[in-house]
């Protein structure tokens, strides 16, 4: 079990602070990227005030996704726990590793692997 507690600056000054807690979905609970928190609360994410979409990263040895990055979006990746490739850079648990370049992140896992991935504007 891991508790990671983030502060992400919102869009306008003034705003009363909140908490929340997230919970997969039933059917994802197991998907290796699950969006956890979005500007719209879609596909059942937490809300956030602020042009930043965040998932969750669960991945088995060996395994591969992909995130598509668009232009003037930029991204940030934390290992939790485990090993992977960042388009073919190795990260272990407590590595970060931030882009801005447009295109196809490419994420292999080398060890059983959790993980935030950070999509922010």
């Amino acid at each position: 079990l891991h508790f990671l507690q983030i502060w992400i600056q919102p869009r306008e000054r003034g705003l009363t602070p909140s908490y929340t807690e997230w919970h997969p979905k039933p059917e994802n609970a197991k998907a290796s990227k699950v969006l956890v928190i979005s500007p719209d609360g879609r596909d059942g994410s937490a809300t956030i005030h602020q042009d930043a979409d965040v998932y969750r990263i669960r991945l088995e040895p060996g395994q591969t996704i992909t995130h598509d990055l668009k232009a003037g979006r930029g991204a940030w990746l934390q290992i939790a726990e485990g090993g992977l490739t960042l388009n073919g850079v190795a990260l272990a648990t407590g590595d970060g590793a931030s882009t801005e370049q447009q295109g196809k992140l490419t994420l292999t896992a080398t060890r059983k692997t959790e993980a935030l991935l950070f999509d922010l504007k």
